[in-house]
């Protein structure tokens, strides 16, 4: 126990925790992510993987910024 595919220090619980994060930061819907890791509520996963959303606001923001400004450059 303690290690998967040969790497030590991983456990089978972080290929859980990397699947969440990585769904999440793809924005996979919070209900949809908690119904697949069987949790009982969207406010369990929003609780264990909140710093996981903290930033994706500005990230949208920016993101909206640049494809507003990306026209405005190439005239």
């Amino acid at each position: 126990m303690g290690q998967v595919v040969g790497i030590k220090g991983f456990r089978f619980h972080d290929t859980r925790h990397a699947f969440a994060s990585l769904a999440l930061k793809n924005g996979t819907l919070v209900k949809e992510v908690s119904t697949l890791l069987g949790h009982a509520s969207p406010t369990l996963t929003l609780s264990t993987y909140a710093h996981v959303i903290e930033g994706m606001d500005r990230e949208a923001v920016n993101g909206l910024a640049k494809s507003l400004l990306l026209p405005a450059q190439a005239a």
